[in-house]
């Protein structure tokens, strides 16, 4: 998960305040939520399979956190081995 800064002004924050308690989540949930439904009700609108996005955007994830594993595998093998990279 990424973690970002939202920036609201103070009657949007209490609206989202508001309407998340009454749906029983965090603002934070709530926002997810939020997004979740904008991007596939876009996608939708274009015809497009948001599923299909939200599979390649896994796969792809899943891809850069295995190729961040074997990185971090090579660089303890060297340090064991005493071999450096310039």
């Amino acid at each position: 998960m990424r973690i970002t800064t939202l920036r609201f002004g103070s009657d949007l924050w209490h609206l989202l305040e508001r309407e998340a308690r009454i749906a029983g989540l965090s603002v934070s949930q709530f926002i997810r939520e939020a997004a979740l439904a904008r991007a596939v009700a876009a996608s939708a609108h274009r015809r497009e399979d948001p599923f299909e996005a939200l599979a390649a955007g896994s796969a792809a994830a899943a891809r850069r956190k295995a190729n961040e594993k074997d990185a971090g595998t090579k660089t303890a093998d060297r340090s064991r081995t005493g071999l450096q990279t310039r």
